[in-house]
């Protein structure tokens, strides 16, 4: 039978098919393909929503932990910003001590050295900090453009398993109907043998 179908399809895209330059598309014998029923359909559509659902509470979950993380890192770079300036200023002092009369200039190139060296290790942090900023800003950008885009696809599928729902109720209407037609013919059969052509 399926040998039938085939050559059918073979002489349909020969006549047709090139005629219209109309593709045919893949045999389901290579690809594997196969129908899925309305109750697995549904089951794979509630299934794709409830995990959007989960992950787009993860994604919020993982925006509000890098803002946290944001807030933090961004109060430790004012505070090496300050410490920087202070150390700047004490650097700026000495400097203009030096070479005065009764000044120990030794000890101010020791502590001048010090204060370089703290200066140093605040510009090391800082650079550490601004990458670690950088990395949460950029976290957080992309968590909240997947976020949109799951939004997106979860309305999307919440329509569609809306509409499924609609699709059913129709469906069910129309059941209910044509078991009420049977139901309704069935019981007037026994009737029809007693009625004239006209109450027919």
């Amino acid at each position: 039978m399926a040998a039938i179908f085939r050559k059918l399809h073979d002489d349909l895209e020969n006549e047709v098919g090139q005629k219209w330059g109309l593709e045919r598309g893949n045999d389901i014998a290579v690809t594997k393909a196969r129908h899925r029923s309305i109750s697995e359909y549904r089951y794979d559509l509630i299934s794709d929503v409830t995990r959007l659902q989960t992950t787009k509470e993860d994604l919020l979950k993982q925006i509000h932990r890098a803002e946290i993380k944001l807030k933090g890192i961004s109060t430790m770079i004012a505070n090496l910003h300050t410490r920087k300036d202070e150390v700047q200023e004490q650097i700026d002092l000495i400097a203009q001590q030096f070479g005065q009369d009764g000044v120990d200039n030794a000890d101010l190139a020791m502590q001048m050295s010090k204060l370089r060296k703290e200066l140093e290790s605040i510009n090391e942090k800082l650079a550490l900090r601004q990458k670690m900023l950088d990395d949460a800003n950029s976290t957080i950008t992309e968590a909240k453009q997947r976020l949109a885009e799951m939004k997106y696809e979860h309305s999307r599928m919440q329509e569609f398993l809306d509409e499924d729902r609609d699709l059913q109720s129709i469906q069910l209407q129309r059941n209910m109907l044509a078991i009420f037609n049977s139901m309704l013919v069935s019981s007037l059969e026994p009737l029809t043998s007693t009625l004239t052509d006209r109450q027919q």
